[in-house]
């Protein structure tokens, strides 16, 4: 009677034990693949699963995206791994150690995605095949940015949040943004480019050059990147100023690796008020269209007189002797008050050689500039610096310093009592 109890009892745990491993051996669907090192107590003649085994499960935000998209995944094992290895065939990064990483695919294809996780409990492997899938991208670029695919890469992200923007405008769906580098010839050919979505973040596979080749036809390495943006809209092309995320160590070319852009924009903003009456003023814009008749196109019907103390721009008389804004100081007189709206790029030269005797002086720089540290290399020549039209001045000689700074969008007058040379510095 005991050994018949034995027999009925054994046999249900053999059955439930064999039960429970069935039903787990079907837990991996949908083409997963898993192999697991400890799902079983592998002890001769016993079949019982760990209750706290390693189980690695995952899921991604998307599995459907076009080429130079990004990817997020999630980590969803159980069991208490510490230990995650990521494969990404076709994406950058290729592998990945991170618990939730972010990937870049930029070719297309069907691609499967591995998770190893790893803790005390033991390991186990999970492989999706064929679980994304990364469709071509077809678009039209823009004139002279064509580029050849090379064999070496490398990877510019940039999300959303970047805001690429052409004169602090934000640029549009269906815009462009290259990367440059420079050809053998001393110009710039485009090594990369992307189209701007508005969507989501977007990624400019940039090519290095070919050594097989004859010519220069990608970046070398460590190659600084030149961004230019393509407006759809003006079919203009604007070198643009990039960000670099100081957590990602690549700034410049390097084959297999990737870069981030936290900002990218493309030229500068500044509002000048010019007062009614003689006034002076300078800009720490060049005007992109920097024709007098376009930087007082909305105000050639209060505008006077400007002069550069040589030559005069006078609309309402036809006279025109000064064809375009430059770096200099401008003498005005307006009828009525108005605001100068200048959308350009920071001067490339910041120096000026003073003359003896009265010169105009600009400020070409969007801070304030403490007269004292400017010239303190030529103090002994400055004698006198003095508002155009007001009353404030500095002359250290006799004690008159009601002017102790220099101010964006003014002018100044100044006279030295030799010539000498000087230059601004960028504001930080």
């Amino acid at each position: 009677m005991k050994s018949q109890l034995l027999v009925i009892i054994f046999g249900l745990s053999f059955s439930f034990s064999f039960g429970l491993y069935a039903q787990s051996g079907n837990a991996s669907v949908n083409e997963d693949t898993r192999s697991s090192d400890f799902f079983i107590d592998k002890m001769p003649g016993n079949y019982n699963i760990k209750a706290d085994s390693i189980i690695a499960d995952f899921v991604a935000s998307d599995t459907l995206i076009s080429e130079n998209e990004t990817i997020s995944f999630t980590n969803l094992s159980t069991g208490g791994p510490t230990f995650f290895k990521w494969h990404f065939p076709g994406a950058s990064p290729s592998v990945s150690y991170t618990e939730n990483p972010v990937v870049l695919y930029h070719s297309p294809g069907f691609f499967n995605v591995t998770l190893v996780v790893t803790g005390m409990q033991g390991s186990d492997t999970l492989i999706k095949e064929n679980y994304i899938e990364v469709l071509p991208v077809v678009t039209s670029l823009p004139p002279g940015w064509e580029y050849e695919e090379t064999m070496t890469k490398h990877s510019v992200i940039m999300s959303l949040s970047a805001n690429p923007r052409i004169f602090e405008i934000p640029i549009q769906a269906g815009d462009f943004i290259g990367v440059f580098y420079m050809s053998d010839g001393d110009t710039l050919r485009c090594g990369g480019a992307v189209e701007w979505n508005d969507t989501a973040s977007v990624a400019i596979v940039t090519q290095g050059d070919n050594p097989l080749t004859p010519v220069k036809d990608g970046f070398s390495y460590y190659e600084d990147f030149n961004f230019i943006i393509y407006s759809s809209s003006q079919q203009e092309e604007f070198p643009a100023t990039p960000t670099f995320d100081p957590l990602v160590p690549f700034h410049s070319f390097f084959p297999g690796t990737f870069s981030v852009l936290t900002d990218l924009y493309s030229g500068q903003l500044a509002q000048i008020v010019v007062p009614q009456g003689w006034s002076s003023i300078s800009s720490p814009v060049i005007p992109w269209y920097n024709l007098m008749d376009s930087v007082f196109c909305s105000s050639q019907q209060d505008l006077i007189l400007i002069s550069d103390g040589e030559n005069i721009y006078q609309p309402q008389s036809g006279l025109n002797m000064l064809k375009s804004w430059e770096n200099k100081a401008y003498l005005v007189k307006m009828n009525n008050e108005v605001t100068l709206t200048f959308k350009g790029y920071p001067p490339q030269n910041l120096g000026f050689d003073i003359q003896p005797g009265w010169n105009f002086l600009p400020v070409p720089v969007d801070c304030e500039v403490d007269i004292a540290t400017l010239f303190q290399d030529n103090m002994d020549k400055v004698k006198v610096i003095k508002e155009i039209a007001g009353f404030r001045m500095f002359w250290p000689e006799h004690s008159i310093l009601s002017l102790n700074e220099l101010i964006p969008g003014k002018a100044y007058a100044l006279f030295a009592d030799s010539s000498f040379s000087f230059q601004f510095s960028p504001c930080e």
